[in-house]
């Protein structure tokens, strides 16, 4: 079950990455501009996605090319998987303040003033 959960999660991130290019390469045809708020969830999830790619390759890399003679250098590499696992935590932290941020603000062309409301209010 866990190997499966792994090639799962790595489709997942495959596929996400996909996403993200489809909806930058076509959203402007489809009337999404760049500051949409479509566009930047995908941006986001399509980054995330990337740097866990990246980072799962890094570690398959040390794990498999690393040669082990003594105690310091395993404990070197532990430290080193480590580090990577907490670079993964940063940018998904990294990815959430992205979001807010982007939600936070209005999309281009949503903003309405006081008195169109209240004209839409009284009607």
């Amino acid at each position: 079950m866990e190997l499966f959960a792994q090639k799962a999660n790595l489709f997942a991130d495959f596929l996400f990455v996909q996403l993200g290019l489809l909806i930058l390469l076509f959203g402007r045809h489809f009337k999404a501009g760049w500051h949409s708020h479509t566009q930047q969830l995908s941006i986001g999830l399509a980054m995330a996605s990337l740097s866990q790619l990246a980072i799962r390759g890094t570690l398959q890399h040390v794990a498999t090319q690393v040669t082990i003679h003594t105690q310091d250098d395993y404990n070197r590499v532990v430290s080193q998987m480590n580090s990577l696992n907490n670079a993964s935590s940063i940018i998904f932290i990294v990815v959430l303040v992205w979001w807010i941020v982007c939600l936070w603000s209005d999309e281009p062309g949503m903003k309405t003033t006081v008195s169109e409301e209240q004209a839409v209010d009284s009607e």
